[in-house]
């Protein structure tokens, strides 16, 4: 009788360490595209260009990282990522400007466009052609 209740033991055992063998199987790539993710995450934020953060942070999605407090990396390229458009659309604005005042051929509206210009650091040329 015991050696039949340690042989279902053993048997417990054994689908149970089948299954833990299983999972790890399907844990460890996924841990491995996280911190792949993660890599993506660091590099995207080093460069700040939205593309690059946009590419990342879907990388990171489908990876299973959400931004909550284990992924800080994740919220941290969101924030980048708003910041980097943020500033894409203030370039634009400023190169509309310009160009209207180039068109318009007023004087104090070119200047004031030209200093804007200079502020973000866009040269003038570039934005002629933005």
């Amino acid at each position: 009788m015991e050696a039949a209740d340690s042989a279902r033991a053993l048997e417990g055992y054994g689908a149970a360490a089948e299954a833990a063998r299983l999972a790890l199987q399907e844990w460890a790539p996924l841990e491995q595209r996280q911190d792949e993710a993660r890599m993506a995450l660091q590099l995207a934020l080093r460069g700040g260009e939205p593309h690059a953060l946009e590419l990342a942070l879907a990388e990171a999605g489908e990876a299973g990282l959400t931004g909550d407090f284990q992924d800080e990396l994740v919220a941290e390229a969101r924030e980048a990522l708003e910041a980097a458009r943020a500033r894409h659309r203030a370039d634009e604005e400023a190169a509309a400007r310009l160009r209207q005042a180039m068109a318009a051929g007023e004087i104090d509206k070119l200047r004031a466009a030209m200093e804007c210009c200079r502020e973000r650091q866009l040269p003038i040329r570039e934005a002629q052609h933005m």
